[in-house]
């Protein structure tokens, strides 16, 4: 199970020592969701003639 894991574990301490970094990456993360969410309203709103 360790060795399973470690990649992940490793990964999680390097993201939480660079705190600007990793607020960053959720930032990115959060416009890229908002984009799409859009573009999808979009598309829904269009098929219910809005």
């Amino acid at each position: 199970m360790e060795a399973k894991t470690r990649e992940a574990r490793e990964k999680k301490k390097e993201l939480m020592a660079d705190a600007q970094k990793l607020d960053k990456m959720i930032a990115e993360g959060c416009e890229r969701a908002r984009n799409e969410a859009r573009k999808t309203l979009e598309i829904v709103r269009s098929h219910m003639k809005w």
